[in-house]
């Protein structure tokens, strides 16, 4: 007969009036080990937390990823309104102001533009020969107008937007600009 200390082994035995009895790690003499419902209950906790744990990182970075494409839309916005409203303050004078369109002359007697192309929903800027365009691919510009009032003010107004389905972020931005009469 084996004596019990002497069979260490990875399946816990007791001896009880000689003969060998397998036991499960909770009926063991020292109480170590886990039974298959401790287990089951320590899975399914594992599971939980790492469920919400994996569902709160994928919000955080939907969140980060919205918050850049807003910015790039107001940053694109307010480029192409501080390009046009520069143009116009150094312009000599306003030549045609039409609903999507301004053009200017501008210091080297050069007739300049701004517009909008609908169909492609860009911002171009003319300098008399060559179309460049002034607003990038991430954002779409969906209304560019301009509207001439008294003592050479123009008021500007731009709608643009993500061209991201999933993030329709949306800005408005208007300013109003008087021409500046230069003198040498």
């Amino acid at each position: 007969m084996k004596n019990a200390d002497s069979n260490k082994g990875f399946t816990q035995h007791h001896y009880q009036n000689g003969e060998s009895v397998f036991l499960l790690p909770s009926q063991s003499r020292n109480g170590a080990g886990f039974t298959l419902i401790e287990l089951l209950i320590y899975l399914s906790l594992t599971a939980v937390v790492t469920i919400i744990f994996t569902a709160f990182t994928v919000n955080v970075i939907k969140t980060g990823i919205r918050a850049v494409e807003d910015r790039e839309v107001q940053q694109s916005t307010r480029f192409i309104l501080t390009r046009i409203t520069q143009e116009i303050k150094t312009a000599k004078e306003v030549i045609s102001v039409a609903p999507e369109q301004l053009i200017l002359k501008n210091q080297d007697n050069i007739n300049v533009s701004f517009y909008l192309d609908s169909n492609t929903h860009v911002v171009y800027y003319n300098d008399g020969s060559n179309d460049f365009p002034i607003s990038n691919d991430a954002i779409k510009i969906t209304q560019l107008t301009f509207e001439s009032t008294a003592n050479n003010i123009i008021n500007i107004s731009l709608t643009a937007e993500s061209k991201n389905p999933n993030n329709p972020s949306q800005v408005n931005f208007s300013s109003a600009v008087a021409l500046r009469q230069l003198q040498y």
